[in-house]
């Protein structure tokens, strides 16, 4: 127990006690030159009374400046501010200050320090800053003067007081450097003039070697650079740059010294295209016609005008002179020349210029077919593709194609063959037949059905665009087949198709409708019975009622009534009913037949046999006659005369 109590003490005599709690602010700046004032500020707050010293210390590198202490009191739970209420030392960077530094605050208390805080690091350097660097001139004549001008300031941008050393740097390939001369720095700004007497003509760069009253320095290479030249100033110009082959410009202008003063008399020379055109000038004027020749290159092209004064200045130029194009030759580059209906034409328009070369340019496009019709127009770039898809149903022929690029015009032909062809389609039981080729379809179209079994010749007249229906069910019967179409050299195939077509007309059909025939034979010898020969009237034959009972022997008979209503009357054996029935019928009064009533017996009997057919095929060899007058209570009977 006694080990635990002694643990327990030590622990807490170890433990520092804490008398404040102190608070650094971030610092204002991070870069600082030597003589520089470095600000800092923070709190303390005591945790119970302190009644000891404020100490500064500056800390770079491994060295530490420690400032005069501040002596502190404290009461519990006081809090102060620094600098405001700890009056704390003006702390300023020196040369032994230089490096990565940091400032670091503590309490001290009886000689034992109970709090400490440290700031972040920040430079300290002896670097200036330069800026605004000036040369009022950059091409100078020997003898010339020049004015160098400059701002020297510290790291915070703050400006300096002191010196500066000027030195050129020679740049004509060559190292070394010429002193000029040392000026002062005046609340930062640097004034420097030189006259360059004795200095050899060449590239020059300026360096300056700034120094403030601190010890800071800073040495600034090639500020500025300058040209000292003997050359003279020429000011020429070509009077129309932009020309055409085969024209006349002139070269014009003046020329001066570095002072803008005319040079009085002088010699010129302009060298153009491999030709040299020389002249006098006088007082500074220069006017020099060149010729462009007719065939030239589309372009810039230089012109290099040389002038002296005689005295050892002299100056030379360079103009730049653009020759513009004249279109000589277009061509159309086509994809081919042979085309067929629906292909596409491709067309690259190029042009040529004077020089045989591709110059730019828009160029219109237009295609004409055989009979001179505008198809295609546009207006497209040289050396861009142009694209035109020719109808599938394009007549064959030579076709027209125009290039115009402004009064430049050329033509080429190409052609569009001939093209037979048809598409094929089946749609419910129907084939569609489309003459999709650019000519007339005169031919036969060979259908086949399941290998032979049925084959079938149709004859096939189709324009171009033209379609034609073949309805498969009026060629076969009912059943599935496999088709086969085909034409010339082409076939189109169609599998498993079911055909609901016709029926075939069984053997007894025909027995029905010679049956037919013989019942008609028999009704009209009924109706003939007790006339006049060849004086039968069928206008009214088989009505329910006739509607005159006046004599019409003599006139015509028309049919204008329709045949009997909708009851189907059935034929067997003609008994003394059927006879009666039939004299019942007959008793009408008839004319003379005229071609009328020859036409609607024809009808009469070609709808009997669709009735047969029509109905025929319910029971074998049964056939319903409807008669709106048959017998009442009596059951319909089947006429079968082959069961």
């Amino acid at each position: 127990m006694k080990e635990r109590l002694f643990l327990i003490l030590a622990i807490i005599l170890i433990m520092p006690s804490v008398f404040a709690a102190m608070t650094l602010d971030p610092l204002v700046k991070t870069e600082y030159n030597i003589g520089d004032e470095v600000l800092f500020s923070g709190s303390v707050e005591a945790e119970k009374e302190f009644d000891g010293y404020f100490e500064i210390s500056f800390v770079c590198g491994s060295t530490s400046t420690t400032l005069p202490r501040v002596q502190l009191y404290m009461t519990e739970g006081q809090k102060k501010m620094f600098p405001s209420d700890i009056i704390i030392p003006k702390i300023t960077t020196s040369s032994t200050m230089v490096g990565s530094c940091s400032i670091k605050v503590s309490l001290i208390e009886s000689g034992i320090v109970k709090e400490s805080k440290t700031t972040s690091n920040f430079i300290v350097s002896k670097d200036l800053k330069g800026s605004n660097f000036n040369l009022d001139k950059t091409r100078l004549q020997v003898g010339t003067e020049f004015t160098l001008s400059g701002i020297i300031s510290k790291l915070d941008n703050q400006n300096v007081d002191g010196s500066a050393e000027v030195y050129l740097e020679i740049k004509n390939g060559s190292s070394g450097e010429l002193f000029l001369g040392t000026t002062s720095i005046n609340a930062g700004r640097i004034d420097f003039k030189y006259k360059t007497t004795a200095i050899p003509a060449g590239n020059y760069g300026i360096k300056i070697v700034a120094r403030d009253l601190f010890a800071n320095q800073q040495t600034f290479d090639d500020v500025s650079q300058f040209e000292l030249t003997d050359q003279l100033n020429l000011n020429v110009k070509i009077d129309f740059p932009d020309t055409l082959p085969g024209k006349t410009i002139n070269v014009v202008g003046d020329i001066k010294n570095i002072f803008l003063e005319s040079i009085k008399e002088g010699n010129i020379e302009v060298k153009f295209n491999d030709n040299s055109y020389k002249s006098r000038f006088q007082d500074g004027i220069i006017n020099i016609p060149i010729t462009i020749p007719g065939v030239i290159k589309t372009g810039k092209h230089t012109a290099y005008v040389k002038v002296d004064d005689g005295t050892g200045n002299k100056a030379i130029r360079e103009l730049t002179i653009t020759v513009n194009p004249i279109p000589t030759a277009l061509v159309g580059v086509m994809n081919s020349k042979e085309q067929e209906p629906g292909s596409l034409v491709e067309v690259t328009p190029v042009l040529y210029d004077q020089a045989n070369d591709v110059m730019p340019g828009d160029v219109i496009i237009e295609i004409y077919d055989p009979d001179h019709n505008l198809l295609y127009k546009e207006t497209r770039y040289v050396n861009t593709k142009s694209s035109y898809t020719l109808n599938t149903l394009a007549p064959p022929g030579s076709y027209t194609l125009k290039l115009s690029h402004g009064s430049l015009i050329t033509e080429d032909i190409f052609q569009v063959s001939s093209v037979t062809n048809l598409d094929i389609k089946l749609e419910n039981q129907t084939l569609v037949v489309t003459n999709i080729g650019n000519i007339a379809f005169r031919n036969i179209l060979y259908l086949d059905f399941n290998s032979g079994q049925v084959k079938v010749d149709q004859k096939i007249g189709l324009e171009p665009g033209e379609s034609t229906l073949i309805i498969l069910s009026d060629l076969v019967e009912t059943g599935t087949y496999n088709i086969i179409a085909k034409y010339d050299n082409t076939e189109k195939r169609f599998s498993g198709v079911f055909i609901e077509g016709k029926k075939k007309l069984k053997l007894n059909v025909f027995y029905i409708i010679f049956l037919i025939l013989i019942i008609l034979i028999v009704i009209y010898l009924l109706v003939l019975k007790n006339r006049k020969p060849f004086r039968i009237k069928l206008s009214k034959f088989l009505d329910k009622e006739s509607k005159s009972d006046k004599s019409r022997e003599d006139k015509p008979m028309i049919r204008r009534e329709a045949e009997a209503k909708s009851n189907f009357r059935r034929f067997g054996k003609a008994d003394d009913k059927d006879i009666e029935y039939f004299k019942n019928k007959a008793n009408r009064k008839f004319g003379k037949a005229d071609n009328k009533d020859v036409e609607y017996f024809k009808n009469k009997v070609v709808e009997d046999i669709k009735q047969v057919q029509k109905f025929g095929e319910n029971k074998r060899g049964s056939y319903f006659v409807k008669d709106s007058n048959s017998r009442n209570g009596e059951k319909k009977q089947l006429f079968n005369m082959f069961d």
